[in-house]
């Protein structure tokens, strides 16, 4: 038997079967894995891939995800709980920012329980 979660706990159970009914079964045995947390430096709204159109991490295992963009003083560009979700280089989905390097803070958690906090700067590019 398995089960296991989108965030990366993952548990095993081995089961001995004999002429079609369960004779025996281990304990459980489970396993948590690292988060993975891939941020582009760079994006371009009207690049010709789509995948590349928008600012958004490419992640695996991480529970409780947020994405904050900032201008240069500090002003919130966008925000998003939701992977699926990037910042496509407008401000609040309106006016597109001009070229120019933006920070980030991605914040999410592991399957463990244990919070990660990622900062940086992306280049808007057209």
């Amino acid at each position: 038997d398995y089960y296991g979660s989108s965030v990366g706990k993952f548990c095993y159970q081995v089961l001995f079967y004999g002429a079609d009914t369960c004779l025996a079964a281990s304990n459980w045995a489970c396993a948590c894995q690292e988060p993975v947390m891939n941020i582009p430096n760079a994006f371009n709204p009207y690049s010709g891939n789509p995948d590349n159109r928008t600012f958004r991490p490419a992640a695996e295992f991480v529970d409780d995800y947020s994405l904050s963009v900032f201008d240069k003083r500090g002003a919130l560009l966008f925000r998003s709980r939701e992977l699926a979700d990037g910042w496509d280089g407008r401000v609040r989905g309106s006016l597109l920012c001009p070229r120019d390097s933006y920070a980030y803070v991605i914040t999410y958690r592991s399957a463990d329980g244990r919070s990660f906090e990622k900062r940086g700067f992306v280049n808007l590019v057209y």
